[in-house]
């Protein structure tokens, strides 16, 4: 795969642009169809555009071709599939649900604001752990993926709830301000005795 993949991702509305992770700009793979896409119009972007990525891609690539093709890179070219491996993910597979799912978890366990898809850092991550995964938009994330996982929470709490409580539960409330908006958030602590008479907050 081309180093310049360290710098755009594969736009998720349309496989035939890829998105600068830079400035976001979408900019056409060269061809209509899978086989006919190729990265030099997005080598030209680097060099017209961003001339330190366009560095930092020519060192990249420098360093692959002084790479001496040992026994396990020779394995490795061998036993890579060539097209099933590089097509992106069905935005409903299996594995593309699994990856969805663990951003949303991680922009509520961290407190992160939906817009943290679309920062450049984050996209480059992503492209370099998985290429194949299409990463949605904010809006996805803050009107499918968020009322997804607050369901499944809730159905948890819920059962938990009425399978393990004995009598009755208490709570206690707290008041604190987000970082990330200013708004201040009114938070409940529940506590309650498990049947077998063990405190779980």
């Amino acid at each position: 795969m081309s180093a310049v993949w360290n710098f755009f991702t594969v736009c998720e509305s349309d496989i035939k642009f890829a998105s600068c992770n830079t400035c976001n700009e979408n900019i056409p793979r060269g061809g209509s169809t899978l086989k006919k896409f190729n990265t030099t119009n997005l080598i030209r972007h680097l060099k017209t555009k961003h001339l330190a990525e366009h560095g930092e891609f020519l060192r990249l690539t420098a360093d692959n071709e002084k790479k001496p093709a040992n026994a396990a890179t020779i394995r490795r070219q061998l036993t890579q599939p060539t097209l099933g491996n590089t097509r992106p993910y069905e935005r409903d597979s299996q594995k593309a649900k699994q990856i969805t799912r663990k951003i949303i978890e991680f922009i509520g366990l961290d407190d992160q604001p939906f817009s943290v898809v679309e920062d450049a850092g984050f996209r480059r991550l992503l492209t370099h752990l998985e290429p194949r995964y299409m990463l949605r938009g904010r809006k996805y994330f803050a009107d499918v993926a968020l009322p997804e996982l607050h369901q499944t929470v809730y159905s948890f709490i819920e059962g938990l709830l009425k399978e393990s409580v004995s009598s009755s539960v208490s709570f206690t409330s707290d008041i604190w301000s987000s970082d990330v908006s200013p708004v201040s958030v009114l938070s409940l602590t529940a506590h309650w005795m498990y049947l077998n008479v063990s405190l779980v907050t």
